[in-house]
């Protein structure tokens, strides 16, 4: 739902509010379109099969995960790829990742996903760093 603030003597601007997505089950996203929501994030990156291989079946899997969010009735306001650690890092394994966001940009992009979520704090075990 759109919800108007006051911005000083600029009047009125919309906001727009989205939820995490927990889980990709019809109940999940009939509530949430029941509670006047129209957006999500998809920031579990598990919700899609194939993600902790980063194998061609998870850009495979991609859209159509992406589908049945649409199905529902529902836009996707970002969606997360956390797995850059190595390639931030500079390790050999990384460079299979990079290849996977590389791959993922133009799928979420076709899809109309606004935003691509991607954890640069992952580099770090602990608040000392590596």
């Amino acid at each position: 739902p759109r919800i108007k603030l006051i911005d000083g003597d600029r009047g009125l601007s919309p906001m727009e509010i989205s939820v995490r997505l927990s889980d990709r089950s019809n109940e999940e996203l009939k509530f949430i379109r029941q509670i006047g929501v129209e957006r999500v994030d998809v920031h579990n990156p598990n919700l899609v099969p194939g993600y902790q291989g980063l194998g061609d079946d998870y850009i495979r899997a991609v859209p159509r995960g992406l589908n049945r969010i649409k199905v529902a009735g529902l836009k996707v306001a970002s969606f997360r790829f956390s797995k850059i650690r190595e390639a931030l890092l500079g390790l050999t394994e990384g460079h299979r990742q990079i290849e996977v966001l590389c791959d993922l940009i133009p799928v979420l992009g076709e899809n109309d996903v606004p935003v691509l979520q991607m954890d640069t704090h992952s580099p770090r075990y602990s608040p000392g760093g590596t």
